[in-house]
């Protein structure tokens, strides 16, 4: 039989989900290489430390003689030569996903999918496992600050994983023990192409699981698909198996009630802001109920975690003013970001928004205009096309026309990269101690987020 396992090359290693996997075979000594475009250094930097050979370029050249299996991503186009040149030689090539789920064969596999919310709670699920000595393999969608990495490594017997629905990758598990679905929106449309077979993948996830499914209770979505399935239920307000009432913001985070059933946990603090959290933090406490986990346990894990990058992370401070960098590229969490901030900041929220992919501007145009209204004053950067070609009539001016019948704060302006002092001008200009930057999206607006601080100070 063929050992995928000799030597393992990875496509698109640069990639969160990629990387992380390919820590997870040099912590078990599978040899491995991977070739990138791009990528965060201080993670391919380790994946070199721990034996990997990693190339910023694709060519054919990068496939040894003795390459056993060669591993990608969605976002890898079918045509690229590394590919070709296996499929030529018959090398396996398997999707991320499905090399994930050989990975994890010896594991009791803990998944959370849905369109927002994932990453947090697949983050703050896996850090209750660990506090409460279950020594879970922890694999996220993003870096967790306390264990500097995406993935935290374990060999199990349980693994909490986040389970990417946008490609329908999270079809691939044959079975998982518990199954947790945080919400469902219309979203990745370019691949479900319908509503409806959005939602039969969701439902078919939650039917791999043959132990739990835990849903967020008040998605009417997601409860029409579960009347022949047995669930937990989970939300704020009544009528859910766990629920959460008496919700208050403080200055570092969320006090609020649990109700376990007819069992009240009163003033439990969770470290992390914005109500949306209050939810995430619902579906840990009910899958760690399900573990028999102790209550003291995973209040102390709440009080103690640190969240994730890119989600709410300060990255520095100009004249009392917080920069901040976060992942939200969908209405619904733009919207979420920005109440969080308008509950916990007592100064102005200034948005800056570089809108990801054209598809999703095009299907949402309505949506991003509501969701930006609630902010102060609004910044519109170009679309960040993540491999899209541009689609004619969809770009941020529409958006800013659209935004401007409901909101007079509005500006847009071209490539940040070659505009940043004219940004910097306008921050200086609409902005005052106590106030608050907020950069949303999914694309390099990162980068400059942790810029701003800087160059605003010049």
């Amino acid at each position: 039989m063929h050992n995928i396992f000799h030597k393992v090359h990875f496509v698109g290693i640069g990639g969160i989900g990629m990387s992380g996997l390919a820590r997870l075979c040099a912590f078990k000594d599978i040899p491995f290489s991977g070739s990138t475009l791009d990528g965060r250094l201080d993670l391919l930097e380790d994946l070199k430390q721990h034996g990997g050979k990693i190339y910023f370029s694709h060519s054919p050249d990068h496939l040894s003689d003795d390459t056993s299996c060669l591993v990608y991503s969605s976002a890898i186009a079918k045509d690229n030569p590394e590919i070709e040149k296996a499929l030529r030689l018959g090398i396996p090539v398997l999707h991320r996903s499905k090399f994930l789920e050989l990975l994890l064969k010896d594991y009791q596999v803990i998944a959370i999918s849905g369109t927002h919310g994932k990453t947090t709670t697949t983050a703050l699920l896996g850090y209750v496992l660990d506090q409460a000595g279950l020594d879970p393999l922890i694999i996220a969608g993003g870096v967790m600050p306390y264990y500097g990495s995406n993935v935290r490594l374990s060999h199990g017997p349980w693994a909490v994983v986040e389970a990417d629905e946008s490609d329908g990758s999270f079809l691939n598990f044959d079975t998982l023990h518990t199954a947790v679905v945080t919400n469902i929106e219309p979203e990745h449309m370019t691949f479900f192409r319908s509503v409806e077979r959005l939602k039969q993948s969701f439902q078919e996830f939650l039917e791999k699981a043959n132990t739990f499914r835990v849903i967020w209770g008040r998605d009417p979505v997601l409860s029409s698909l579960c009347t022949h399935l047995s669930v937990l239920t989970y939300g704020q307000g009544q009528g859910f198996d766990i629920s959460a009432e008496n919700v208050q913001a403080q200055s570092e985070g969320l006090m609020f009630d649990v109700l376990d059933g007819d069992k009240k946990i009163p003033s439990i603090f969770l470290n992390l802001k914005g109500s949306h959290n209050v939810d995430n933090a619902l579906a840990v406490f009910t899958v760690a109920r399900t573990l028999n986990i102790d209550i003291t346990i995973i209040q102390k894990a709440f009080a103690e975690f640190s969240g994730i990058f890119r989600r709410l992370t300060v990255t520095g401070h100009f004249n009392e003013i917080s920069v901040i960098d976060d992942y939200a590229h969908h209405p619904t969490e733009i919207q979420a970001v920005i109440s969080a901030l308008k509950h916990h900041q007592k100064g102005k929220v200034i948005a800056i928004c570089q809108p990801h992919r054209y598809s999703r501007l095009k299907d949402l145009m309505e949506d991003f205009s509501k969701s930006l209204q609630r902010a102060d004053e609004v910044i519109l950067l170009p679309v960040y096309g993540a491999g899209e070609e541009p689609i004619p009539g969809i770009h941020s001016e529409v958006l800013k026309e659209k935004l401007a019948f409901h909101h007079k704060n509005v500006f847009s302006l071209p490539c940040w990269k070659l505009g940043i002092d004219r940004l910097c001008e306008l921050l200086r200009s609409i902005t005052q101690p106590g106030d608050v930057i907020v950069c949303c999206g999914a694309g390099d607006i990162t980068q400059l987020a942790y810029l701003l601080p800087n160059a605003l100070s010049l």
